[in-house]
């Protein structure tokens, strides 16, 4: 199975930090270390394009299998099976401040000893759609995607 974009970029960008990390490997360790991904939209560009073969197409292209990937918590899910954790795997979901709370949360799991190490952070793909709705709301500059200045947002 094809994981969705986001979770590619999240996996990637797990998998390349633990490839560095010179931590320990044993299974114990393994047992312990946590996943914490954070996200404020998941994948939408995958939701919008398996919904909208969906509603072209029938229910034939209601696949189990690609719904799937459409859940925020595949990421986080992904990257525990890959790299055999089997502490806590999350996907914290919320604002642009998500992936500091996912961080945040790794500190509040290794501070008492529930978990020896964390994978924390947060990704977002870019969509379209998203970006459009962002856009009427003066939340992103409608033609360079960049936040508005406290100028602009009035």
């Amino acid at each position: 199975m094809t994981a969705n974009p986001t979770t590619r970029l999240r996996s990637r960008a797990t998998s390349t930090r633990l490839r560095a990390s010179p931590g320990e490997r044993s299974a114990a360790a393994r047992d312990a270390t946590a996943v914490l991904l954070g996200s404020s939209y998941g994948p939408s560009a995958y939701h919008f394009e398996y919904y909208e073969k969906l509603f072209s197409n029938g229910i034939k292209d209601a696949s189990p299998l690609l719904f799937s990937e459409s859940v925020m918590n595949a990421a986080p899910g992904h990257v525990a099976i890959h790299w055999k954790l089997r502490g806590p795997s999350l996907a914290l979901i919320g604002g642009e401040e998500v992936g500091l709370a996912a961080v945040a949360d790794a500190l509040d799991r290794i501070r008492p000893g529930e978990s020896s190490a964390a994978l924390a952070g947060g990704a977002e793909e870019y969509c379209d759609f998203v970006h459009a709705a962002l856009g009427t709301r003066r939340v992103v500059a409608a033609e360079r995607g960049e936040p508005f200045s406290g100028a602009e947002a009035g």
